[in-house]
């Protein structure tokens, strides 16, 4: 199956261009996506390199938050937003700057 590496405001994960998901929840730094990545999942330089320059591992340099925008992880297959994204798969730190108001957005 088909997964890039992407980063959405700061995080890491495993992304499947099949089911439109993360495969692995959100983490930090690289070594975090190492030990949480699908045993065969190539961590190689050139895509961590793409990775870190345009956002995603995706030969065509799609920013991250491109590749995670059409996610069809929320109700009845819609679309989660980037925050939420990253709050339902692992990462919270990325919500400590809003109000709790905008936690409920969509929901």
């Amino acid at each position: 199956m088909p997964h890039s590496l992407v980063t959405v405001q700061g995080p890491y994960a495993v992304w499947s261009t099949v089911v439109d998901a993360p495969l692995t929840p959100f983490v930090s730094i690289i070594d975090d996506l190492r030990a949480v990545a699908p045993p065969c999942e190539d961590l190689g330089s050139a895509r961590l390199t793409r990775l870190e320059r345009y956002g995603s591992s995706v030969l065509h340099m799609e920013p991250g938050g491109e590749v995670v925008a059409f996610n069809h992880r929320g109700p009845n297959e819609a679309c989660l937003s980037i925050t939420e994204l990253l709050h339902a798969y692992g990462h919270t730190n990325a919500l400590m700057d809003e109000d709790d108001s905008s936690h409920q957005e969509g929901r």
